[in-house]
Parts: C-alpha cells; structure tokens; sequence
C-alpha cells in the first residue's frame, strides 16, 4: 500500500506529455528559458493571474508605435493638402493683380519720390474769378516750401506754382498750360531772371508730373467758372521724381 502511494506522487510530480510537448515547442528558435517559461505561465490554467506584464508593455508598445505611424502620415497629407490650396489661391487673377500692385508701390516707395500735395481754392479777390490761391502745401520736411506770390496773379487758364526757400526766394515756378507739356521754371540767377534747366540737386526740383485726385476732367480745372459751379475746393498731387 505504502509502494503504490509512492508511486503515485511521484508520477504526479513528474511532467506530463502535454507539459513536455508545450516546453519543447517553447524553446530554441532564438528563444530562452524564460521566453519558454513566460509562454508556460501564460498558457497554464492561472494565466490571468500571473502573466508576466513585461509582456503587456511590449505588446502595447507596438500598438502605440502603429497608431504614432498612422498619426504622422495623416498629418502630413493635411499639410500637403494645405499647403496646395495656398498655392492654388496665390496663383488666383485677383492676387496676382495684387502682387503686382504692391510691386508697384514698393517700387515707388524706394525711388523716393516726393508728394507735394496742393489744396487749390477758388481766389475771389480775382476780377474774372478764373485765378487760384494756394495754399498749404510743401515738398517734405526740412526741403523746399511753396507758397503762391501774392504780387503776381496767374494767367486765365493758368497755374503757376511758386517755389520759394527759407528767405522767401523764388526757387522754382511752374505754369501748367497742358500736363502732357509741363514744365519746370527756376530763377536762373539773382536778379529774377527765368529760364529753363534740369535741377540735379537733392533741394531742387527734377520734374514734376501733374495727378489729379478729383472726379473732375482737365478741362474743368482749367476752367475756374466751372469749377466753382462744381466744387470750390481740390487737390492736386505733384509728383517729384
């Protein structure tokens, strides 16, 4: 009797065909022990309880590498998507026509071209009513200031822009017959005397081309009956080159 219990406990003690099959196919193959002995225990029948977690944080590790793959790449395809409607919209006729615009003007702002802007009233102490006063108007700070001469009244049809410096000298006048034709008169020496030249300093006027900012066409400004009709009062944009 005691023979067979012995016999027993030690065949329950041994393992079984099952467990021996289980180990075999566990091992070699690049694995060791403990990868066999991790596949046993998490294949016995307290798996739930006592699988090892280093195995759960691998598992989970590759799982949240995919997720991170598939995030970068549809990141990536939004951006793109992004970045051709940009182009799409940059390249559209209205932008276009605004790059050229602002093309434009930075061009002018780096030629530095002067504005004397000139409010041009309707002088009444004028017998006709045709004359003009001017008044409020200067090339840039610390340069040429004009002013109208108040002795001398300019022709019907006519403008005349006087240009004096600091001491009231008369440095330049111009008489706008046609703007297509204007020109730029100086005195050419101290007694007054007028003549025609090209200025080449930075003080002295170049050239001055005539931009009407009002509704009115050329020939109502040159017409002052009808520009008092009209509007007494408008502005005249000089460009200095």
């Amino acid at each position: 009797m005691i023979t067979i219990r012995a016999f027993l406990l030690i065949a329950a003690r041994r393992p079984t065909w099952h467990s021996r099959k289980a180990a075999h196919m566990a091992q070699p193959q690049g694995g060791s022990h403990r990868t066999a002995a991790m596949w046993l225990t998490s294949h016995s029948r307290n798996a739930a309880l006592i699988v090892k977690p280093q195995c759960i944080a691998a598992q989970s590790h590759h799982t949240y590498k995919d997720h991170m793959k598939h995030y970068l790449l549809l990141t990536l395809l939004l951006a793109a998507t992004s970045c051709h409607r940009s182009i799409s919209k940059d390249q559209s006729p209205v932008n276009q026509e605004q790059e050229r615009n602002d093309a434009a003007q930075e061009t002018l702002q780096q030629e530095k071209i002067l504005l004397l802007n000139i409010t041009m009233v309707k002088d009444s102490t004028s017998p006709t009513g045709e004359n003009c006063a001017l008044y409020n108007h200067q090339i840039a700070p610390g340069k040429l200031k004009g002013s109208l001469s108040d002795d001398e009244i300019p022709p019907p049809g006519h403008l005349m822009f006087y240009f004096k410096d600091a001491n009231g000298r008369v440095l330049a006048t111009q008489s706008i017959v046609d703007p297509l034709t204007a020109f730029v008169e100086y005195a050419a020496d101290d007694d007054g005397n007028m003549g025609r030249k090209q200025l080449e300093t930075e003080s002295e006027i170049l050239s001055i081309r005539v931009q009407y900012q009002t509704e009115m066409t050329l020939l109502d400004v040159y017409k002052m009956n009808e520009l008092r009709e009209k509007q007494k009062v408008c502005t005249i944009t000089l460009k200095l080159n």
